[in-house]
């Protein structure tokens, strides 16, 4: 009787661990989904479809794209793929500060 008690302590201590884990995950989802809307939503104020894609092909994909992968799929070599990313990062910038002098 006392092991039975011992592994029913055992397993309350396991269940409570677990409801903690995923009270845990819960809330970091919350936060990855709150940081991937922000993303899109800043995303979505570029100018250039071009570089809107990039972006969301290498940062906001479910199976993350590598930059071979984003070239190949728009049709442009690497080079070219860094060269949007960097104009889309300077633009990505101007966006933020703006958005920062309005709030």
């Amino acid at each position: 009787q006392v092991q039975t008690s011992i592994e029913q302590d055992k397993l309350g201590d396991n269940r409570s661990e677990a409801i903690d884990l995923e009270k845990i995950i819960e809330k970091k989802m919350r936060i990855l989904v709150k940081r991937h809307m922000l993303a899109q939503k800043y995303i979505d104020e570029l100018a250039d479809s071009r570089q809107r894609l990039v972006l969301e092909l290498y940062y906001l994909s479910v199976d993350r794209k590598t930059w071979g992968d984003v070239a190949k799929k728009m049709g442009y070599s690497e080079s070219v793929i860094y060269d949007i990313h960097g104009d889309a990062l300077v633009e990505m910038d101007k966006i933020m500060a703006q958005n920062k002098k309005s709030e």
